[in-house]
């Protein structure tokens, strides 16, 4: 059966969120490469899914944000105590 090639600069890869779990796990063990790191991370920034995981890869996210490795998410997250800070100043008010 004919495979065309794939090109790994080029092609989209689509990471499932058990997809994402197992390349955390391989990150943790030093078992993935530089660019997969990068791409699995921008997941996870894209989705913000850091702010319901350990600190420690919120604070990866950042530092691949700020050595511009990754790009912030496009729309900013806001956590449920943020929000419910925002709805309490608008009773207060």
């Amino acid at each position: 059966m004919y495979q065309p090639k794939m090109n790994i600069e080029t092609t989209k890869v689509c990471l499932t969120p058990m997809d994402t779990g197992h390349l955390l796990i391989m990150w943790e063990d030093g078992r993935l490469s530089k660019k997969a790191t990068i791409a699995v991370f921008q997941r996870i920034i894209d989705d913000g899914s850091t702010h319901s995981m350990p600190g420690m890869y919120g604070r990866y996210a950042a530092d691949l944000i700020d050595e511009g490795l990754c790009t912030p998410p496009a729309m900013p997250f806001v956590t449920f105590r943020q929000l419910l800070a925002v709805y309490a100043e608008g009773i207060a008010e």
